[in-house]
């Protein structure tokens, strides 16, 4: 299967007036196969979200260079979307206005941009919610607001960053079913990266796991487990031990 993202020997440092610069990725490289599901693990600090910062053209590098299909990435694009781990709502607009900015920024008819909307407030589960405000719904509520809002413009690769993380964890199970569910119907590109195996193993194809800071790829999983999955599957014995293997290479 074609790599559709591609991070070839990446370099990264911040700025700090208080100390010396700080290094935040050297020599990582990360090769994403067009339609699977791809989840990045690792420990604090080890430059998982400035990873997915430069895989989505936020960023751009000291050294080495990200390709989307072949091509330099060098700026956001339309068709990488992105989750923060916060919903970043605007507390002013209405669900259905959240979900529908891509495309009004994008100056797409009203009809279209109004029928879409829906479309994906149905996808999401918030049937009811349409014209809500962010501060009358649950985190996990919102959090399925900024899904439809980055999924809206049906782009090739979604990156997730930590999106659940903020949830309580029966939350945060729900919203992973869910987060598959959607996914199973759209089969978009996705790179999530989060902060427990658990997670990772439960919804991804292949599991990445980085060094501690400055990171780069240290061991990488593929994930056999049949699709479609359930949360009954995390009590399975081929669950627990692939979790266990995870974890046995995260190193502090």
């Amino acid at each position: 299967m074609a790599a559709i993202l591609e991070a070839q020997d990446l370099r990264m440092t911040f700025y700090d007036p208080n100390r010396a610069d700080v290094l935040a990725l050297d020599g990582m490289s990360l090769a994403v196969e067009e339609g699977e599901f791809l989840a990045i693990v690792g420990p604090s600090g080890c430059g998982k979200s400035t990873l997915l910062r430069l895989l989505a053209g936020l960023l751009r590098p000291i050294s080495g260079r990200v390709t989307y299909r072949g091509q330099p990435l060098t700026a956001p694009q339309r068709e990488i979307g992105y989750v923060f781990q916060r919903s970043n709502l605007m507390p002013w607009r209405t669900v259905q206005a959240n979900i529908r900015l891509p495309l009004e920024i994008a100056h797409a008819p009203q009809a279209e941009t109004d029928a879409r909307a829906r479309s994906f407030i149905s996808l999401v589960g918030l049937d009811g919610f349409a014209d809500s405000y962010p501060a009358q719904l649950s985190g996990g509520m919102q959090q399925r607001v900024a899904l439809a809002r980055a999924l809206i413009h049906e782009p090739a690769v979604l990156l997730l960053d930590e999106p659940f993380g903020s949830l309580d964890a029966l939350t945060r199970e729900r919203m992973n079913a869910e987060l598959l569910r959607i996914w199973n119907l759209r089969r978009p590109t996705v790179v999530m990266v989060t902060h427990s195996i658990s997670e990772a193993v439960f919804l991804a194809d292949r599991v990445v796991v980085l060094t501690a800071r400055p990171g780069r790829a240290r061991a990488e999983f593929r994930i056999p487990l049949l699709r479609p999955r359930d949360l009954a599957l995390t009590a399975e014995p081929a669950f627990v031990q692939l979790t266990r293997a995870v974890r046995s290479e995260i190193v502090d």
